[in-house]
C-alpha cells in the first residue's frame, strides 16, 4: 500500500539515530485521507518500510491545507515542484537533502 505518508516514513527510517535512545516523531499531514488509511489499515498490510516505524513513538497530526500555514504552504509548493522533475532511484543523505532545501 502506497500513500502520501510513505515517503515521509521511509525518510525517517533512513535517517534514524541508532543510539538506542527512544525518539519521538510528530508528523504533520494535511491529507485526512492518508491519515484515515493509516489508521484503518492493519499493520501486516503496510509496506515493509512502514510497519516497524509505526510501532515507535510516533504521533500524526492533521493540519488544514491552503490556509496560510507557512511550513505547510512551503511543503505543498516544494512537492508540486518536485513532482514535475525527473524522478530518480538514487538515494541521498539527510544532509544532502537539507542543503538542497536550504538553497531553495
Amino acid at each position: 500500500m502506497k500513500h502520501d505518508l510513505e515517503p515521509t516514513l521511509e525518510h525517517i527510517q533512513a535517517n534514524q539515530d541508532n543510539s538506542g535512545e527512544e525518539q519521538k516523531y510528530i508528523i504533520f499531514c494535511d491529507s485526512q485521507a492518508a491519515l484515515q488509511i493509516l489508521k484503518q489499515t492493519p499493520t501486516d498490510q503496510l509496506s515493509e518500510a512502514m510497519a516497524p516505524l509505526l510501532k515507535q513513538n510516533m504521533e500524526f497530526q492533521w493540519i488544514p491545507s491552503h490556509c496560510g500555514i507557512p511550513g505547510n504552504e512551503r511543503a505543498d509548493r516544494l512537492a508540486k515542484e518536485g513532482s514535475k522533475q525527473d524522478q530518480t532511484t538514487e538515494s541521498f543523505s539527510y544532509q544532502e537533502v537539507k542543503s538542497v532545501i536550504k538553497g531553495i
